[in-house]
């Protein structure tokens, strides 16, 4: 799914219609930075805004199906359908048919007992005949967990960082290895006063900003800060007019860049997924 379609099934703004498809596949999230130089003459990767339409979108829907309900209204099919993530089929742990899970399973390990022994012509043939059936075993498997995942839901798959914190994280970490091998010295964004110019207050988005670029973008920046090793603190620019504004900063000594560049994880815990 391209990041177009996930902003079309949202109803959110579509982003990057110049791209072609295979340039914004799989996309989940995107940021809008500049090169900036606050007022130490320091220069910083500055994040201007950040939007994740595939989650924002859903969060703000299942939002709305909660305040629905805690108001003793009741949401209709549609509503609650556009409020539910697609199932993802590797998250169904339960066997959907045991007889061929098992069979796989055999064949599997008969693949691997011949792949560690010596390869002869007919240990190639027997591996060939018994790919061919793992191949058409996985494909019946894989249909009913397609079946399995069909219902009532927005036709928008689950995508990683689902959160607004964990996004946001994500983001801090990623800017910082961008900073780190750009040669800036730290990672600024927007606060919610500069992401407010102009809106009216009690506007929605007037709302959402002092949340998203207040303590949720500094909450995010000093995690990201505590795991590189790196400075969380403020600094300050100066925009198109002339005016100074606050913003949080994190700051990259030379130290936190070698750990920056060593890299950070995304995940706490993590796999290898294997292709059986």
């Amino acid at each position: 799914m391209t990041y177009g379609d996930v902003a079309k099934k949202q109803g959110a703004p579509e982003h990057f219609t110049s791209l072609s498809d295979r340039d914004t596949m799989g996309g989940f999230m995107h940021l809008r930075i500049s090169d900036r130089t606050d007022e130490f003459g320091r220069r910083v990767l500055h994040i201007e805004e950040i939007q994740a339409d595939m989650h924002q979108a859903m969060n703000r829907k299942q939002r709305e199906i909660k305040k629905m309900i805690a108001e003793g209204r009741k949401p209709t099919q549609l509503e609650l359908a556009e409020s539910k993530y697609a199932t993802r089929g590797d998250l169904i742990t339960e066997p959907v048919d045991k007889a061929n899970e098992g069979q796989l399973g055999l064949i599997l390990a008969k693949i691997d007992e011949l792949q560690s022994g010596p390869m002869t012509k007919q240990t190639q043939i027997r591996l060939n005949r018994l790919n061919k059936e793992r191949i058409k075993i996985r494909k019946i498997i894989e249909d009913k967990r397609s079946k399995m995942a069909e219902g009532d839901h927005s036709g928008v798959a689950m995508g990683p960082l689902s959160k607004t914190e964990d996004y946001n994280e994500f983001v801090m970490k990623y800017a910082l290895k961008v900073a780190q091998e750009g040669g800036y010295d730290g990672v600024t964004i927007s606060s919610a006063a500069i992401k407010n110019r102009g809106i009216a207050v009690g506007n929605r988005d007037y709302k959402g900003n002092l949340i998203a670029y207040g303590p949720m973008a500094e909450g995010a920046m000093k995690k990201a800060a505590k795991k590189s090793g790196a400075k969380f603190i403020k600094t300050a620019i100066i925009d198109d007019q002339g005016r100074g504004w606050e913003v949080p900063m994190i700051w990259l000594d030379d130290a936190a860049k070698i750990n920056v560049q060593k890299g950070t994880p995304i995940y706490k815990r993590g796999g290898i997924a294997v292709n059986g």
